[in-house]
């Protein structure tokens, strides 16, 4: 009988064992009374929402609405705006800019809707709007067509652009020639 224990070994594992259970038993009783803490302020919390006649949802809607928001990360241009001296001056005839796009909001158009009724990009008819380019001949009829603005609206300054266009490509010509 060499699996035998003695009376030594057999207290020391009951020792174990109750100790064992004992904290066991502890943990449970922790468990037990966090559950009825927690059934009592679920309780406690669904006596307020009924006198104030709100729901769970109410309340939700005020706790999101209290959460801190996360700071977006700022944005670096790669294009920081400039000081008014440095800016460079919006080109083209500003009664052309001005009347497209007063033409454009009264009739409730998006610089999208414009460019699918022309075929042009809304990038297009927002740089042209905002100054930075000046539309080609045929692209400015195509636009007091579209308006019905005054046939002369912003002829000049799209001539102009059309004579430096002739006058680069002719320079090119020159030169690859010579």
């Amino acid at each position: 009988m060499a699996n035998a224990l003695t009376d030594e070994e057999v207290q020391r594992r009951f020792k174990e064992w109750k100790a064992n259970r004992d904290e066991q038993e502890k943990a449970w009783k922790a468990r037990l009374a966090r559950n009825a803490a927690r059934k009592k302020y679920a309780n406690e919390m669904k006596m307020w929402l009924a006198k104030r006649r709100l729901e769970l949802h109410d309340l939700l809607l005020m706790y999101k609405d209290l959460a801190p928001k996360r700071a977006a990360k700022p944005v670096k241009s790669k294009k920081p705006l400039q000081p008014p001296s440095q800016q460079k001056p919006p080109k083209g005839d500003p009664a052309f800019r001005a009347a497209i796009r007063k033409a454009r909001l009264e009739k409730g158009w998006t610089h999208q809707e414009v460019g699918n009724k022309t075929g042009l990009s809304y990038a297009s008819i927002a740089n042209w709007e905002a100054g930075r380019y000046v539309p080609k001949e045929e692209t400015r009829q195509k636009l007091v067509k579209l308006f019905g603005l005054p046939a002369d609206l912003g002829k000049e300054a799209s001539a102009a652009i059309n004579d430096r266009m002739i006058a680069t490509r002719r320079a090119k010509a020159n030169g690859a020639t010579a």
